[in-house]
């Protein structure tokens, strides 16, 4: 029986691939129990909370999340944010990532990007009000960064739209329906509108549209590839508006955030028999316990396997514009991964 035999350089790069019939004869041959996968593609990860591993309680929720972070994100060094990014960075290299989709909401990741191993696309955020986006907008400076909304419910329309402009010929990476109070918040319910009623905020966007799928659709052009992220609560019907409004639409999960935070997860199965375009993330040690991709594909048990590693591989890669391919092919470097450690 013919197998594929992949030969590799010192430096883990494939110099060859070939179909051989005798594998088992042959000197020297070592069998793994695993199989050999493309590089994978973190396509939605924040480096620069790294420091807050542990420090946010699992269960606490999507609006728990964010009152802990600000409670708790001051408290460390720059160094000691510096040491954790570095670490963070390392570990994925080792586990086999070599594209990540980094979020950035300062300056502080771009050491340890000018020294990794991983090529990175960083997405400089954009939310809140006008001094955001001018202090987003000073990140421009550092390679392969562009600006991003952070999500459809946190900035005004007019601050929207011209990051969008801003962003022209670049993909957009958004925060999408993580929780439920995001649609709920369109008609006035849920946490997020309460919490917005409380600090006396009024946002513009709410007497305009009403759903998130609706204010993309209107405030973004057609032609803008988007990556949304987390959609555990996106509908067949959101799905199928954003596909026939858009050219190019990749849907971003990240199950382990999602489960870490919430105990939801992403509707893999839908996405995969809607043929929908997709790829995997961590989101952040803030809100999970490892940066493993291979982890977050594992958890996808509800589609065949061989789809998800395209996710994290092919998917991720296509989305990001990478000069990886994301496929097992001449002149790429390759993971070796077992059912459930990288080896």
């Amino acid at each position: 029986m013919l197998r594929p035999l992949v030969t590799l350089s010192d430096e883990g790069v494939v110099v060859a691939i070939e179909q051989w019939d005798r594998l088992d004869s042959e000197p020297l041959t070592v069998f793994h129990s695993g199989a050999i996968i493309p590089q994978m593609v973190n396509a939605h990860c924040h480096l620069e909370l790294s420091y807050l591993r542990g420090e946010i309680p699992r269960g606490c929720g999507f609006a728990g999340f964010a009152s802990h972070l600000r409670r708790v994100r001051d408290a460390f060094s720059r160094e000691q944010r510096e040491r954790a990014m570095a670490a963070a960075d390392r570990a994925m290299a080792a586990e086999g990532v070599a594209v990540v989709g980094d979020v950035a909401n300062g300056d502080e990741s771009f050491s340890t990007k000018a020294h990794s191993h991983l090529e990175y696309h960083t997405f400089a955020e954009v939310f809140g009000y006008r001094d955001n986006l001018e202090q987003a907008s000073q990140l421009l400076s550092y390679p392969r960064t562009t600006l991003t909304p952070h999500s459809c419910y946190s900035l005004q329309s007019g601050i929207f739209q011209d990051v969008v402009r801003r962003s022209e010929g670049s993909p957009l990476s958004i925060h999408f329906l993580e929780s439920a109070a995001e649609r709920e918040l369109y008609r006035g319910e849920g946490a997020l509108a309460e919490w917005y009623r409380s600090m006396g905020w009024e946002w513009d966007f709410l007497s305009h549209y009403s759903s998130p799928v609706e204010r993309l659709i209107a405030e973004i052009p057609p032609h803008q590839e988007l990556l949304l992220v987390h959609n555990c609560f996106i509908t067949e019907e959101d799905v199928e508006r954003l596909t026939a409004h858009f050219t190019s639409v990749t849907f971003v999960l990240c199950p382990a955030s999602n489960d870490y935070l919430s105990g939801v997860m992403p509707p893999a199965a839908m996405l995969w028999r809607k043929g929908c375009k997709v790829a995997i993330g961590t989101d952040s040690l803030a809100s999970a316990e490892s940066l493993s991709v291979w982890d977050n594909v594992l958890m996808l048990k509800d589609v065949p396997l061989p789809t998800a590693v395209r996710w994290a591989t092919e998917g991720g890669a296509r989305a990001l514009h990478s000069s990886h391919s994301g496929k097992v092919a001449i002149g790429e470097k390759i993971a070796l991964v077992d059912e459930v450690h990288l080896l």
